[in-house]
């Protein structure tokens, strides 16, 4: 029977941040040169023109498509980070005696598995965000040795152009996508035990092009099972979002059994 117990829980959550708070730290500062290198790719036309486009009265309309430009591409680094924490589920405990101390630590399995999830979701939400309000922060140090700096403070202006903040049907689209890939990156992290990044990479692309080939082949029939549907936009878009979300609680579970059966000593690749 699955139990948890809040104060096991609180301890072990102490614990895993001992463990894991340099390369959480590591991550944040990756991130931040990220997204500033990115906001320097992005938005060096601007400075260069500054003066004709204000003066043509069209920095605004400029700017507002630069926003969104970095906006897609802040989101896209969120959810590629996001996936990286979840294959690095089990990386802190990777050598021998770390992963010893881990399953000798008074605590049910289960338990561990439920505290490194929730630790990897909300870090993997939390240190984006704190790296892209950072990045301009970063940004707005260096400009001036380049004799730049009319952009300001950009990350908040660039938050209101995703589109899910007006478009709900969107985000429910998003995330029909985003958990079964964090589910499939979780489940290969718990799955292979060396080289897991590269593994689960590789994995995925393989996938993704056997899906490819698939989909590819089937794409008259969908078209046809879309339309004997009645109300067949909405059917269709809710059926295809069930079974996104079923196989990301199939994925979780299978990692969840993963996680909780891991043994000290295994196989050279894999952990079973």
């Amino acid at each position: 029977m699955l139990t948890l117990s809040p104060r096991r829980l609180c301890l072990f959550a102490h614990y895993d941040l001992t463990v894991s708070w340099r390369s959480m730290l590591a991550h944040w500062v990756v991130l931040t040169m990220t997204f500033a290198c990115f906001q320097v790719l992005i938005f060096q036309s601007l400075w260069g023109g500054h003066e004709q486009l204000v003066q043509a009265k069209l920095w605004d309309a400029f700017l507002e498509a630069r926003l969104d430009d970095y906006a897609s591409i802040s989101l896209l680094l969120a959810v590629m980070y996001l996936c990286v924490a979840a294959i690095l589920v089990v990386y802190d405990y990777r050598q021998k005696p770390s992963r010893l101390q881990l399953i000798m630590l008074p605590i049910t399995m289960a338990e561990k598995f439920f505290v490194r999830l929730v630790r990897i979701v909300l870090a993997g939400i939390f240190i984006p965000f704190v790296a892209y309000l950072s990045a301009d922060l970063l940004r707005m140090l260096v400009e001036p040795l380049f004799g730049e700096g009319r952009l300001g403070y950009i990350a908040l202006s660039s938050l209101g152009e995703l589109q899910f903040a007006s478009d709900s049907s969107w985000l429910w689209g998003f995330l029909a996508l985003l958990f079964p890939l964090h589910a499939f990156f979780l489940l290969c992290g718990c799955f292979f035990r060396r080289h897991i990044m590269g593994l689960s990479l590789l994995t995925f692309m393989g996938i993704m092009a056997i899906f490819a080939i698939v989909l590819s082949h089937f794409e008259v029939r969908v078209e046809l099972i879309n339309s004997s549907l009645d109300n067949t936009q909405n059917t269709s878009l809710w059926i295809v979002r069930s079974i996104a979300y079923g196989i990301a609680l199939i994925e979780y579970f299978i990692a969840y059994r993963l996680f909780t059966r891991q043994q000290l000593i295994g196989r050279g690749l894999i952990n079973i």
